[in-house]
């Protein structure tokens, strides 16, 4: 399957994504907890970045080609590079991409995403981990993603790639209510 025949699937209802020519669902829906995290990451984004930084939320497609287009939980496009931006998703690659883990997300974002984000050279990728509270922060170089922090959640997460970001887990995780089992 090419982008074009997945951008013309009818809608029925479940969320996609093109790996390789094939059609991947995405399954389970993502919980309170991980929408949670997603939203406020992009809240305490918004504060510092958003004068140079457009900061997206899922679902969005990125389409890094024809054949494999995702949708990462939220990302950023500096906003000097909107040629990419269209109004049926992201053409190209992002600055910075975000995955926040769950139970059911683990295996793709930590293995099956990567591969996409590193064979298309996303120069910054982020897991976060909302039970542990940590970010594990990676960087593009060398022809692979390397692993260059992972930030507790008292400790500053900051980017050198992205010199407007600056929070930490514990702000994050602090906003979040207690949820029920």
């Amino acid at each position: 399957m090419t982008y074009e025949e997945y951008a013309g699937l009818p809608d029925d209802g479940f969320r996609y994504e093109l790996v390789g020519q094939q059609l991947d669902v995405m399954s389970p829906t993502p919980s309170v907890l991980h929408q949670l995290v997603v939203a406020a990451m992009r809240d305490v984004l918004l504060k510092t970045c958003e004068a140079e930084y457009l900061i997206v939320l899922s679902p969005v497609d990125v389409v890094f080609s024809s054949r494999d287009v995702r949708q990462p939980d939220l990302f950023m496009v500096h906003r000097e590079r909107m040629g990419i931006v269209h109004v049926k998703g992201i053409f190209g690659v992002p600055d910075l991409i975000v995955e926040v883990l769950s139970p059911g997300s683990f295996e793709r974002d930590r293995k099956e995403k990567w591969k996409t984000y590193e064979a298309y050279q996303v120069p910054e990728y982020w897991l976060v981990d909302p039970l542990n509270g940590t970010v594990e922060q990676y960087e593009y170089t060398n022809g692979q993603l390397h692993l260059c922090a992972v930030y507790e959640a008292h400790q500053p997460i900051y980017s050198v790639r992205l010199p407007c970001v600056s929070f930490t887990m514990s702000s994050i995780l602090l906003t979040l209510p207690k949820l029920t089992e």
